[in-house]
């Protein structure tokens, strides 16, 4: 039977979770094999026809995220220890009428701290870096403002415990490469409190990986980029693979195709050993193959069948982690997002797994050294495809190879089913009641209709109560009724207590745990000048005019938590939105300390400046603006020069036609935030609508004359 089969044989009471995109889009036919083999193309190598169902459910599923969820391209590799099983690619790589090929690269997202994991094993084989050294040893000016910064050693890098803030997200992703990406960080760290003690909470960290790359720098001798050159890509053969430290070839990384047929840019990831990675399926599919050799590619070791032991194995079993093992979603090795993926533990098969995403782009690379198959499954592509959707793709396939080879006689049996129900006590329900914030979204548990529980979600319009009721089970768990179940329980973790998601995954082979938040009881309320603070707009003047960030509304402010005195979220920083509390009339301070891949990542302090006589706000490494403070432009010609720094010059445009002199960089703004236009002046006539904003960028000293018509 294949997985299809098995899927139309499943109750639909069972399927939720992680869903195999099959069940979002249609479940594919397969039929049964022998099965023709396309033709090779550019587009297809090859193509093992003892994996043909493997391989025709793969190409249905690739099919279905490019036709259904809007995916430009998709890619895929199946790999043995000694060969390529199957290569494809679909879609487009620059638009209508382009064909995406085996040589078209994407970026793979934080895929890439695999190869930074590489890298600072490849040293610690050849004794020049020890795992559980102090990183202050090999990198002497890295220090914070929290003392126990010099307690960080490399192996807290690796396995996310070094309690960094998150991601220095200044000029992170550009349109253009950006060098001084690192530096810059390390520059961010000195100033930086940590968010939780050393080696106490693995919670996802970009920084970690940052500063591993200069740590490679700085003992190898070698920049990054050049160091995983020479030491990976070159040996690996992945002739394919590079780092944006230079602009790429117009039609060498695929660039993602609106609905009406425009392209995107290539977004260039500057942070290069944390997701700074461009590569294919099929150079991927070599870096897989060393690692189903014990750490041979062709008979050149790149890595000791110690180191690659070590990166495999569950390094923070002893952290904050109140999750139940055997449901444990995330179980962080160095390098790999989880080093017992579910979906294969179903199938008594070991496997190793990193997703990644980057703007435009997302990535899966999981490897099963037990069964001597890996998949590595790339798409370009905006939510709702993200590395979670590749990585069912890719447990899906490898599920299906199993049986095609005979490694198991037939899918693991669907294990989900909802237990019965029991009547709580009032001591039940009231111990679930509560907020629970995280990194990106306020969750709260609410009574509902009986003796049934709800989560409610903060938007914009205030709560908002979610249809699904829970009601306790015989389990422990309060499962949701319905057609696809999922379950929310609280377990409690050094002094706080955790909220956590349970929902079927795959097909419902399995169960996975996730945290959604922390929970958190009202404090004193904010004080004056916080509760003045509430509302407030800010803008960023640090992130270059090449940034990124340009694509969304750049606003910054502070919310209050309804329910939740004492506690403002800064909401509309890039990727997540922080949570902060009055720590000081100056600081915001980090209050979360949520474990695993999201529910804690990003998480900021605040801190407010006063410059100019006004009180400016930094977002973490983000410099901002308030917006009451830009001033007007004027039907009168008016000189507005860059400062020394080299911040952003912003201006208010009541009305007309903006009239530009001079060689800067500008954006046009609506009277949202709502991004318009950009370009370059020398000599520019911009139509801004009436409230508009415009933002100039340019080098310390230079000018442009501006006045609207």
């Amino acid at each position: 039977m294949n997985i299809s089969q098995h899927r139309r044989a499943m109750s639909a009471g069972v399927l939720g979770g992680a869903l195999l995109l099959g069940l979002l889009v249609g479940a594919p036919t397969v039929s049964a094999r022998p099965l023709a083999t396309p033709p090779p193309s550019p587009s297809m190598g090859p193509a093992d026809p003892e994996y043909a169902d493997a391989i025709a459910l793969g190409q249905k599923e690739l099919q279905a995220i490019i036709a259904k969820l809007g995916a430009s391209m998709a890619s895929i590799a199946l790999v043995s220890p000694d060969s390529i099983l199957w290569s494809q690619a679909m879609g487009t790589v620059s638009g209508p009428g382009t064909t995406a090929t085996l040589t078209t690269t994407a970026s793979v997202g934080s895929v890439s701290k695999n190869f930074a994991a590489i890298s600072v094993m490849q040293l610690v084989d050849a004794g020049k870096v020890k795992l559980d050294a102090p990183v202050t040893r090999y990198i002497p000016d890295f220090t914070m403002a929290s003392p126990a910064y010099r307690t960080i050693t490399v192996r807290m890098l690796l396995d996310h415990t070094a309690g960094f803030a998150g991601t220095n997200m200044v000029n992170s992703v550009t349109l253009t490469p950006w060098p001084g990406y690192s530096d810059a960080t390390l520059a961010f760290l000195k100033t930086q409190r940590l968010k939780a003690k050393p080696g106490a909470v693995a919670s996802y960290c970009n920084d970690c990986y940052t500063v591993a790359g200069i740590l490679v720098e700085r003992v190898s001798g070698k920049s990054y980029p050049q160091y995983v050159q020479d030491a990976v890509f070159t040996p690996l053969g992945m002739t394919n693979s590079a780092f944006a430290v230079r602009p790429f070839a117009d039609g060498q990384v695929a660039r993602l195709t609106m609905k009406n047929g425009s392209t995107l840019p290539v977004d260039y990831d500057n942070f290069y050993a944390a997701g700074g990675v461009y590569s294919t399926p099929t150079d991927m599919g070599a870096l897989a193959q060393m690692y189903l050799n014990d750490g041979v590619f062709n008979g050149t070791r790149i890595l000791s069948k110690r180191a690659i032991a070590e990166m495999g194995t569950w390094q923070v079993a002893d952290t904050l982690n109140p999750i139940p093992d055997a449901r444990n979603a995330v179980k962080f090795g160095l390098g790999w997002d989880t080093v017992e993926v579910l979906a294969l533990e179903a199938a008594g098969v070991t496997a190793w797994q990193k997703g990644g995403d980057s703007a435009t782009s997302h990535a899966a690379f999981i490897v099963a050294p037990s069964a001597e198959l890996a998949v590595i499954v790339q798409a370009v592509s905006l939510p709702p495809v993200t590395s979670g959707v590749l990585q069912d793709i890719g447990q899906t396939v490898l599920l299906q190879a199993l049986v095609d080879s005979g490694q198991i006689a037939k899918l693991p049996p669907v294990v989900v089913s909802v237990p019965p129900e029991v009547t709580p006590t009032a001591a039940q329900v009231s111990a679930m009641l509560g907020q629970y914030p995280q990194a990106a979204f306020r969750y709260k548990v609410v009574q509902g209709p009986g003796t049934s529980l709800q989560v409610a979600k903060l938007t914009a319009a205030g709560w908002t109560t979610q249809k699904p009721q829970f009601t306790l089970r015989t389990d422990g768990l309060w499962w949701s009724t319905g057609k696809v179940p999922t379950a929310i329980s609280v377990y409690p973790g050094r002094g706080r207590n955790y909220l956590v998601l349970t929902s079927p995954g795959g097909y419902g082979q399995f169960l996975a745990d996730v945290y959604l938040g922390e929970e958190v009881s009202p404090a004193k309320p904010l004080s004056r000048v916080w509760q003045a603070r509430l509302g407030e707009q800010w803008v960023p003047v640090n992130q270059a005019a090449v940034s990124w960030l340009w694509f969304e509304n750049p606003v910054r402010t502070f919310k209050a938590i309804p329910g939740l005195p004492g506690y403002a979220i800064a909401a509309g920083v890039v990727s997540n939105i922080p949570v902060s509390t009055s720590a000081s009339n100056r600081v915001g301070a980090m209050f979360l300390r949520v474990p695993g891949e999201s529910a804690g990542v990003d998480i900021y302090e605040t801190t407010a400046v006063m410059r100019d006589g006004h009180e400016w706000m930094w977002f973490g490494n983000e410099l901002t603006r308030p917006v009451a403070t830009i001033p007007p432009l004027s039907s009168t010609p008016s000189i507005v020069t860059i400062g020394s720094e080299g911040y952003t010059e912003w201006r208010s445009v009541p009305a007309g036609t903006l009239v530009v002199t001079g060689d800067v960089a500008w954006r046009v703004f609506d009277s949202t935030f709502k991004p318009l236009t950009a370009g370059v002046g020398a000599s520019s006539t911009i139509s801004v609508p009436s409230g508009g904003f415009v933002a100039f960028f340019g080098g310390p000293g230079s000018a442009v004359t501006a006045a609207v018509s």
